[in-house]
């Protein structure tokens, strides 16, 4: 590859309702991100037609193109955590809530549990987009493998991994180094959150006062669910990284993710 080459590459992050893309381009030694884009999708924890998804995501260009490399995030509910000698390729099963119930499934393999994410990809969504030539190749992964790959574990603490994405809360739990939960809360309130922590917490029997609480973004110091955590909380911490880069960081950490 000459030194004037670029390759281009797709970061898609899909909630059940929302689809947020971002481009990045390499010209030799540069890097540059386009904006990123809202999709607004029909509800898909709903009965949706093939039809209305595809008419969504066919009527963005960008999404039409041809890209080098394409990354499709999902944070999406349900989503269990499955120990590696359990699996099977019935990952339906796995998230299923009744034999009515049935989910589009995929897997991801997780670095520090000796585990696998197995989470819902939205059907039909996920038809759509391996039905289009340019990302039906993509690399399909959760949300859920950052926040429990990509923290510090301190083997001496209890800690709790806190992200809020739109109306999502992530739960990560680690006790003394131990992978204890994961978790995805659909929250519409500061109480909602407050409430999904601490119950988190006392069912895991880890003493609030004695857990340190690392915030991932989506929670700032002047939210009310912080102010209400500090109440019960001692140890709070930001991750100022993502404060520093801003919304966008969890777009450009989907391009880094293998």
């Amino acid at each position: 590859m000459s030194e004037n080459a670029s390759t281009k590459s797709l970061a898609l992050l899909i909630t059940n309702d929302t689809l947020t893309f971002l481009t990045k381009t390499v010209q030799g030694t540069e890097e540059f991100y386009s904006e990123a884009i809202n999709v607004n999708l029909p509800d898909l924890n709903e009965a949706v037609s093939y039809d209305l998804v595809e008419k969504e995501i066919k009527s963005n260009l960008p999404l039409l193109l041809y890209y080098n490399d394409v990354k499709i995030c999902y944070i999406s509910t349900p989503v269990t955590v499955v120990p590696n000698v359990h699996l099977s390729d019935n990952l339906s099963s796995f998230i299923s809530l009744s034999n009515q119930s049935k989910f589009e499934a995929e897997t991801i393999k997780l670095k520090n549990v000796d585990a696998s994410l197995v989470f819902n990809t939205y059907n039909p969504l996920n038809k759509v987009l391996n039905n289009l030539p340019n990302l039906k190749n993509g690399t399909t992964f959760h949300v859920g493998k950052f926040l429990i790959d990509n923290n510090r574990i301190d083997s001496e603490k209890n800690q709790i991994f806190v992200r809020l994405i739109k109306q999502k809360l992530e739960l990560c739990i680690y006790k003394k180094g131990v992978f204890t939960l994961y978790n995805v809360f659909d929250v519409t309130s500061d109480e909602d959150i407050v409430y999904y922590i601490l119950n988190s917490l006392e069912q895991f029997n880890v003493d609030p006062n004695q857990v340190y609480v690392s915030l991932e973004g989506g929670i700032t110091e002047d939210s009310i669910a912080y102010e209400h955590l500090a109440k019960y909380i001692q140890f709070i911490d930001f991750n100022r990284e993502i404060e520093a880069i801003g919304p966008k960081y969890l777009l450009y950490k989907i391009f880094e993710c293998e």
